[in-house]
């Protein structure tokens, strides 16, 4: 069993279904020797693994309801008004400017505060991002600024803003919301449950080295395939794996929906979905020793409020 204490386990890599299974097999030995802690240990991890899945499905479902429900509805139809209201102000900044109408002033104030020049500032905002801005920019057409959008001629939009937003945070607002942060948490609870049985083993078992490959035999198995995925993957070798997609703790798959999930809040997903996904599943080929580090990407920042 020596050679197992200079192992390195990667936990962080076993999904919610592989620490489930391996925690099931581990308690069944434990059951063989008569160890309870170990049992309850493993019971622990098993449950912790089962409140993750438990978070995983509801995220997934939420981020269904987000591309096709209610939200996603009441996004659109509050696009539209926003729209509207953009594509007025603009054409009438500039016959106001053609007749030295000092009103073109007031308009154009509002496309730059709110808009920061460009409707796809508030359009293609995140929901709740859009929400938030269309509220200050209504809280603004409704006070200040109403005279000047009335003269415009273009009320009809702010009455159709002010009627979208109701249903726009009732919508957003009727999920029972996983965060990200969520996911996390019960992944890092689930992995410390997982060590403390590692743990065990390897302190409990140091005197009797084939019971504590026995009690291993499961997280090792667990560790080994991970281990050839993962060699498989920066060779660029397809697997053929449903494996693949169980593997946590590289990044790659969570990093994958979170970006997802923003760019279909942001009404791009269709296309930047499909470049990363690509990206994401092209081969991984290690540049030579001796080659120049690639210049770092600047990628450009999402639009401000203003």
């Amino acid at each position: 069993m020596m050679d197992l204490y200079f192992r390195f386990f990667s936990v962080s890599r076993m999904s919610s279904a592989r620490t489930d299974l391996t925690m099931e097999q581990v308690a069944a030995q434990a059951q063989v020797v008569d160890d309870a802690r170990l049992v309850a240990l493993a019971r622990r991890a098993r449950l912790q693994a089962t409140r993750l899945a438990t978070f995983e499905e509801k995220h997934r479902n939420q981020t269904a309801a987000r591309a096709d429900g209610e939200a996603t509805a009441a996004d659109k139809r509050m696009d539209v008004s926003i729209g509207g209201l953009f594509d007025g102000m603009v054409d009438e900044i500039a016959y106001l400017r053609s007749v030295n109408d000092p009103a073109a002033d007031t308009l154009q104030r509002i496309i730059d505060v709110h808009f920061a020049g460009q409707v796809s500032t508030i359009t293609r905002a995140p929901f709740e991002d859009e929400l938030q801005r269309v509220e200050r920019l209504h809280a603004e057409l409704t006070g200040p600024a109403e005279q000047a959008v009335r003269a415009a001629g273009l009320w009809r939009w702010v009455v159709r803003i002010g009627e979208n937003l109701g249903p726009y945070r009732a919508a957003l607002s009727a999920r029972d919301r996983v965060t990200r942060g969520d996911l996390d948490t019960a992944r890092r609870t689930m992995h410390v449950a997982t060590c403390a049985v590692i743990g065990h083993i390897c302190a409990q078992y140091i005197d009797a080295p084939e019971q504590g490959e026995r009690l291993l035999a499961a997280v090792v198995d667990q560790q080994d395939r991970i281990a050839a995925i993962m060699r498989a993957r920066r060779q660029g070798v397809a697997t053929g794996s449903l494996d693949d997609d169980l593997i946590e703790g590289d990044g790659g798959r969570f990093e994958a929906e979170a970006q997802a999930g923003a760019e279909a809040e942001a009404g791009a997903e269709a296309e930047a979905g499909a470049e990363a996904e690509a990206g994401a599943e092209a081969p991984q080929v290690a540049p030579p020793a001796d080659a120049e580090a690639d210049p770092p990407v600047l990628r450009p920042l999402p639009p401000g409020d203003g």
